[in-house]
């Protein structure tokens, strides 16, 4: 139980006619108290959903398995595809393999009438992601269509995929992947409720693969436990995302219940399903630079959030002190092991730069509420 001298941030019901929402996130109770009234921020927040968004709902019921071959686009747009995935998408969501994934697309494109649904549901999510990453004019000049309206096709297709999978039943780790790809790429076609909704689904079948426990993990061979590791990771942090959009705080008390390592900082040409055992961290820029330095983050506000709520033991001004210290040892080692190294020409690097740029502000939003409460 949360100590009783630590000051608690308590909730706020904002509420609307027949409409109420609870946020806790101080990030939404610091800008509710600016605004002239509430109702502003709950009209924000009760978004109305895409009819593409509202298809989601899909997933919950029973279907029988539909043939998608010929939703497929031909062979050598999916080869156009998947480059797009890889320059886009890939560097800033790390599920994927790259050379093993590749093979598996290659022999996947010359025989789409007899891939497995596992293999299929992956294929849709990646032409789904990299479309989501395209402009109109690349669309169009690659399939001949507009981005939105690929974007529906792709979608639906996706999430038809995902039901032949027998998604919600499902303990394939190659259809984990393809729903995680499925939320990220229509993100944006969710309101928020939604969107945390769902992500907590993928949460709970990787809970039930055993992805949050190490020991569970540590069984497997080396290769098959460090992509577990990309994919427990990935989502932990699409449900945190998703969660603090929704005004929710993320129960401190998850801190304890699940301790999969951190992803290693590694590129893929360093990995291969036939290795014995894993290289050792890999110092400054590879291809898990933005993902390491979001792990990273993502960690270290896990452990504050756990100072915050008094499951770490010590007084009020300890525990400040303590939070300080991990947030400035955190600083110091994204600058010597990541950011000393990055390249202002690569964007995804400069882009890695903004995410340590946009945790300062963050942290100093939740932190403050704490200062200004108690006073030593």
């Amino acid at each position: 139980m949360p100590s009783a001298s630590w000051p608690m941030l308590e909730g706020q019901l904002i509420k609307e006619t027949a409409h109420a929402r609870y946020v806790e996130n101080p990030l939404w109770q610091g800008l509710t108290n600016e605004l002239d009234s509430c109702s502003s921020v709950a009209g924000e927040l009760e978004t109305e959903a895409t009819p593409i968004a509202d298809a989601g709902i899909l997933l919950f019921q029973p279907s029988c398995p539909k043939n998608l071959r010929s939703l497929h686009p031909n062979t050598q747009p999916i080869f156009q595809l998947w480059q797009i995935f890889l320059n886009n998408v890939n560097p800033i969501v790390k599920l994927l393999h790259s050379p093993s994934t590749q093979q598996l697309i290659l022999e996947a494109a010359s025989d789409l009438d007899h891939i497995s649904q596992p293999t299929e549901a992956l294929l849709f999510s990646t032409y789904l992601c990299a479309v989501a990453s395209m402009d109109d004019e690349s669309s169009r000049q690659i399939l001949r269509a507009s981005r939105a309206d690929l974007m529906a096709w792709f979608s639906r297709a996706a999430k038809q995929a995902l039901i032949n999978t027998e998604v919600l039943r499902s303990t394939n780790v190659l259809v984990l992947k393809a729903l995680t790809l499925y939320l990220l790429a229509t993100r944006q076609l969710h309101d928020v409720q939604t969107r945390w909704l769902l992500t907590g689904i993928a949460s709970r079948i990787a809970r039930t693969m055993g992805l949050h426990w190490e020991r569970s993990l540590s069984s497997l061979p080396a290769f098959e436990c460090e992509m577990c590791h990309r994919l427990w990771w990935q989502i932990v942090f699409m449900d945190s995302r998703a969660a603090q959009l929704c005004g929710i705080v993320v129960d401190a008390h998850s801190y304890h219940f699940w301790d999969t390592e951190r992803p290693r900082n590694l590129s893929d040409s360093d990995l291969s399903p036939l290795m014995q055992e894993l290289p050792r961290d890999r110092p400054g820029a590879t291809e898990m630079l933005f993902c390491e330095i979001r792990f990273e983050i993502g960690d270290c506000m896990r452990k504050l959030t756990a100072m915050e709520h008094g499951l770490v033991g010590g007084s009020v001004s300890e525990r400040l002190v303590e939070q300080e210290r991990a947030i400035n040892a955190l600083e110091s080692r994204l600058e010597e092991s990541y950011l000393c190294d990055c390249d202002a020409s690569i964007p995804f690097h400069q882009l890695g730069r903004g995410t340590v740029a946009e945790f300062d502000i963050v942290v100093e939003t939740l932190i403050s509420p704490v200062k200004s409460v108690y006073r030593p």
